[in-house]
């Protein structure tokens, strides 16, 4: 069974292999040294939430690709287009195959299209770095756990009308 984990974790695995990625990060918030130009560019996964179905679950997750352009780029074009091509190679990594990470099966469904914005930088923060996120909607497959739809509703297929007192084993 795929959870919210191995979702992460596949995307992880896909920018730790990815060959221009140099970190990936994982939580609401994240600290990094703006003045180590080794980390850059990074990959950075939120949990935004999900919507539970019947037999699925839809997990939102926030990717976002960043970078830090050099001093003397006053345009910062080629640090915007370097992370959207990155951030495209995530998506179509995750969406349809597996050529940087060593996963062997997909198990996801990436819903599409993925809406893609670039970030806002901060300068009043220092903050320099550019960038562009991705919503990922995936459906994650989850099937039951034993019980019958209609367990409570339909006496005559389920368990009906208990007595106080009257126990139950579900396995």
């Amino acid at each position: 069974m795929k959870t919210l984990l191995n979702a992460v974790e596949t995307i992880q695995a896909i920018g730790n292999a990815h060959p221009q990625i140099m970190a990936t990060y994982y939580g609401s918030t994240v600290e990094i040294d703006e003045d180590d130009q080794n980390k850059y560019p990074a990959m950075h996964i939120e949990s935004e939430g999900a919507q539970s179905n019947k037999g699925t679950m839809n997990v939102n997750l926030l990717v976002t690709v960043f970078d830090l352009p050099p001093l003397d780029d006053i345009r910062h074009l080629e640090t915007e287009n370097k992370a959207l091509q990155i951030l495209q190679d995530i998506i179509g990594e995750f969406a349809y195959g597996f050529t940087y990470a060593n996963v062997s099966s997909r198990e996801y469904n990436l819903e599409q299209p993925v809406t893609i914005n670039p970030i806002t930088s901060r300068p009043d923060l220092n903050d320099r770095l550019l960038g562009w996120q991705a919503q990922f909607n995936i459906e994650v497959n989850y099937p039951k756990t034993g019980c019958n739809d209609n367990i409570i509703n339909l006496p005559s297929s389920g368990i009906g009308i208990w007595k106080i007192g009257t126990t139950f084993i579900v396995q």
